[in-house]
């Protein structure tokens, strides 16, 4: 199956995505973990914020973000379509992989502000 060359170009693509959403992810969670207050009661209601996305279930996060993302009724859509940007993630390869990248970089990270160590 590896030496199949159907599985190549998915796997490439695969591989890549990854990257480069881990290229903006480990910078982005940790530029956010060292810019978090460390004392008072700033300290709290960051923690509450950051953790607050891995309290949504899995297969909500998908829902959520089609509802987000439609192109007839979701404002995020609308507005990206105003400005002038054809947004349309279910017939645009460009779209999908930015709507993805962003679900990706936006659901994940919070594990990194979440789990980054604070000086006692």
């Amino acid at each position: 199956m590896l030496r199949s060359n159907a599985s190549t170009p998915p796997c490439s693509a695969s591989c890549v995505f990854t990257g480069i959403v881990l290229l903006i992810e480990l910078p982005l969670g940790v530029a956010i973990a060292l810019a978090m207050p460390r004392t008072g009661w700033g300290v709290s209601v960051c923690l509450v914020l950051m953790a607050l996305p891995l309290l949504i279930p899995w297969n909500v996060v998908g829902a959520i973000w089609n509802i987000f993302g439609r192109p007839t009724s979701a404002c995020w859509a609308r507005t990206l379509n105003a400005l002038g940007f054809d947004y349309n993630y279910t017939r645009q390869p460009v779209a999908a992989w930015f709507t993805l990248s962003l679900m990706d970089v936006l659901a994940l990270d919070a594990r990194w502000w979440c789990c980054w160590p604070t000086p006692a």
